[in-house]
């Protein structure tokens, strides 16, 4: 099983919504993952080229219901490692693999196979 994410205007702007709603809507679940006050956290996340991170990857779990893994890049032959192997796999809930660059997050995506 595939996910297809079609780019459009304001996909990003609606995926970082649906992540914040997730996040208010449990302040317990992700205060103890943030440093001050999570007001404060949320409202600076939901500005414009707002970087995220591993609590914004956690909502995007729940709010997507998705299982997301983090990988980087270890060797230039392109070796991989997981720096977050998320929650145990569960029949019929997709899995995302990011690739963290340091500064960056960028989609893995399974390569076609030859016909």
């Amino acid at each position: 099983m595939g996910i297809h994410i079609l780019w459009e205007e304001g996909f990003g702007e609606e995926v970082k919504r649906r992540i914040l709603d997730e996040i208010n809507s449990d302040p317990e679940e992700y205060r103890g993952h943030v440093e001050g006050r999570l007001e404060d956290y949320v409202s600076l996340a939901a500005q414009d080229g707002a970087w995220a991170g591993e609590v914004e990857i956690r909502a995007a779990e729940r709010a997507f219901q998705i299982r997301i893994q983090v990988l980087r890049r270890v060797s230039p032959a392109g070796g991989l490692q997981f720096l977050r192997k998320g929650p145990q796999a569960v029949p019929g809930v997709p899995t995302v693999q990011l690739l963290y660059s340091g500064d960056h997050y960028d989609a893995l995506l399974e390569a076609a196979q030859p016909r």
